[in-house]
């Protein structure tokens, strides 16, 4: 038996101040792989927007950052 772990990450995201909503279904294609892996082997899937913490804000340059902060995932 293999003991290997697939782990899946979904990192935060940095978005122009102008998007629309397409961030915020970014994490599906993550969910999916991790879905299909974890039938097959064990799987974690580390995303960044369902971390406790995960929030949308405002970066200094005007960017919004998406999810929990880079360190934190």
């Amino acid at each position: 038996m293999n003991d290997a772990l697939a782990v899946v990450l979904h990192p935060p995201l940095s978005v122009a101040r102008d998007f629309i909503d397409y961030p915020y279904f970014a994490d599906l294609g993550a969910v999916q792989l991790a879905a299909v892996l974890d039938a097959q082997e064990p799987t974690a899937l580390v995303d960044a927007f369902a971390l406790p913490g995960a929030e949308l804000r405002w970066r200094p340059d005007g960017r919004a950052a998406l999810g929990v902060s880079p360190a934190a995932a």
